[in-house]
């Protein structure tokens, strides 16, 4: 089957490592193209409580440059507020919350 092909990679933190943003990392890898079709990363969150967070290839297809930026994801037209806009943006921001 497809999972044979699948090389698993898993890395872990160091027993005793300080200030760790993840414990552990787990990757399926296909050997032939190198691409990593899955990637978990686990995170202590509390003392004993695991946070996972998945990541699973989708597509193949080679991607634009516009599609690594976030005006390329957004919908033409769109408001961005960049640095320049900070105070705007923390008020929209915190309306969003409420």
């Amino acid at each position: 089957g497809r999972d044979a092909e699948v090389v698993t990679v898993l890395a872990t933190a160091k027993p005793g490592a300080k200030s760790l943003h993840f414990h552990s990392a787990r990757l399926e890898i296909d050997p032939k193209s190198k691409i990593v079709r899955k990637m978990e990363i686990s995170r202590i969150v509390k003392k004993n409580v695991n946070a996972v967070v998945t990541f699973t290839l989708i597509n193949e297809d080679p991607q634009t440059d516009a599609s690594y930026t976030l005006e390329g994801n957004l919908p033409p037209g769109a408001k961005v507020l960049g640095k320049d806009k900070a105070i705007e943006r923390r008020r929209l921001f915190n309306k969003l919350l409420m």
